[in-house]
């Protein structure tokens, strides 16, 4: 903060401004002081109040987990329900295999990976700095992902204890259609432990 030149006097002046010449106890106590009446303090970028920053940036980032959490409970619900059908068959083994590794990939790695891809080597997305639906293309995806292979797992598992439950075997001896079995019955039944990781 004070530049790499900075005498002694002008670092000892900046450690008093910023309190880093109390003790640590004291300066944490102080911050939980401050913290309690709301005060975040001040950016040490742009000298701005912290939590102006946050209230301005909060409705972006609220939109964003939103589309995120929509994203993927819609198509984790549809990979689920899809690997529970087939289950046993290659189509439920290399769907839940897609979801294994999209769970055991960490979100900082899979974002490098598609903003190299994307915005990089095939230049169709931008990295930084650009407004509209685009701008959003990749955050968007990086944080549906993880959800979604959870989502699909969760499903798949619940759904695959339903169809071989009693009702759903006497609504197909009845001859309800087979799509109305699997929505009304076995997915409205499979879908309440997802509501509680949503």
């Amino acid at each position: 903060l004070a530049g790499e030149s900075a005498s002694a006097e002008q670092l000892d002046a900046l450690r008093g401004q910023l309190g880093l010449d109390r003790p640590l106890p004291a300066r944490y106590l102080a911050f939980l002081s401050r913290l309690a009446r709301g005060d975040l303090g001040a950016s040490l970028v742009s000298g701005r109040p912290v939590a102006g920053l946050i209230a301005e940036r909060l409705p972006y980032t609220a939109g964003l987990a939103g589309l995120a959490i929509l994203l993927a409970a819609l198509i984790g619900t549809a990979i689920g329900t899809a690997a529970a059908v087939r289950g046993g068959s290659r189509l439920d083994t290399a769907l839940m295999s897609v979801t294994l590794a999209g769970l055991a990939m960490p979100g900082f790695w899979l974002a490098l990976l598609l903003t190299l891809l994307f915005s990089l080597k095939l230049r169709w997305l931008p990295v930084v700095g650009a407004d509209g639906a685009k701008a959003w293309v990749l955050p968007l995806i990086t944080l549906a992902l993880p959800t979604t292979a959870t989502v699909a797992r969760l499903v798949r598992t619940g759904m695959v204890g339903t169809l071989r439950s009693e009702y759903v075997r006497t609504a197909h001896a009845k001859g309800v259609p087979a799509p109305q079995v699997l929505t009304r019955h076995a997915l409205r039944t499979s879908l309440t432990p997802l509501l509680a990781v949503l």
